[in-house]
């Protein structure tokens, strides 16, 4: 999708599981591995609503129709 602005890149939501560290309580202490990238397991898809990065517009879906 395009943006009205011509932009094509958009901030969304997404659920992630990860490793992490806990504590004998079972609360978080930190991620695991170097980094939170290394430390995904599982991803859903990302899901609006959705913000052009260029100019801020909010979209709900990200559809190739024209807008109403």
């Amino acid at each position: 999708m395009r943006c009205t602005c011509g932009c094509t890149r958009f901030i969304g939501h997404q659920l992630i599981r990860a490793d992490v560290v806990v504590d004998g309580n079972g609360e978080f202490l930190e991620n695991c591995g170097p980094s939170l990238e290394s430390a995904i397991y599982d991803a859903e898809k990302p899901y609006g609503p959705f913000t052009c990065t260029g100019c801020g517009k909010e979209y709900e879906e990200l559809t190739d129709e024209k807008e109403a």
